[in-house]
């Protein structure tokens, strides 16, 4: 079994360095889905890799009652102590076995969490099936995911157009992680939601950390592809 870098302390505080950007932003994505969704207090809202809870947290914090799951039990940890008092729960489980036990208003797996890093197509259905299974019947889903078209139109060569996939790879204090991420196009994608029994309503692009309240128009250059959804029904 490849060994994970999620509760390894020093790759942690490397990736939080990184992601600090992300804050800044955060409080407005969670107050433009909210509007979005037209969610209220007391809903209900599952964040599927959630990390170290920025989402979860903003969530919390205007009414919602939130679960978060994560993989990383120093990122739940984290979590934890910056939501004492909020209406969280936090389950630290590897969402691929986690099972839902409640149906929720909006499901999100945002910023390339999950989704192409479980181990290709197949499994990344099961891991959409997890979220129609835990959807309210007028239930929404947020996924972000990198752009496959992006990497081949950059000729990276890090990238397998063959595979769809680019070795990520970390190296530090005597560790080294590397794992394969799957890439999809949106057309891939809208199969592989429609099998999961979702359906995709909107796609958009973006490039930045806080891009998804702007709406962009995708097109093969955009770093990420923004899916909004909810349950596909027959």
């Amino acid at each position: 079994m490849r060994e994970s870098p999620w509760n390894d302390r020093n790759y942690i505080e490397e990736y939080l360095l990184h992601n600090r950007k992300y804050d800044s932003v955060t409080g407005e994505e969670v107050d433009y889905l909210i509007k979005r969704f037209n969610l209220k207090k007391g809903m209900r809202v599952l964040d599927l890799g959630c990390g170290y809870g920025r989402h979860s947290i903003e969530f919390a914090k205007r009414g919602m009652r939130v679960t978060g799951v994560d993989i990383s039990e120093e990122f739940i940890r984290m979590a934890g102590q910056k939501s004492q008092g909020l209406d969280i729960e936090w389950i630290n489980e590897d969402v691929m076995v986690w099972k839902a036990r409640k149906k929720f208003d909006l499901v999100i797996n945002m910023y390339t969490s999950i989704l192409g890093e479980v181990g290709g197509v197949e499994r990344d259905i099961m891991f959409l099936k997890k979220i129609r299974d835990a959807l309210d019947t007028k239930g929404h889903f947020v996924i972000t995911t990198l752009n496959a078209y992006r990497q081949a139109w950059m000729g990276n060569e890090k990238f397998n157009p063959v595979k769809s996939e680019i070795i990520w790879r970390w190296a530090g204090k005597g560790k080294i992680y590397q794992a394969p991420v799957r890439l999809y196009t949106p057309m891939e994608l809208f199969h592989m939601c429609k099998a999961a029994g979702l359906e995709i309503t909107h796609v958009y692009g973006g490039d930045r950390p806080g891009d998804i309240v702007k709406e962009y128009s995708f097109n093969v250059k955009h770093i990420e592809i923004i899916l909004f959804g909810a349950g596909y029904y027959y």
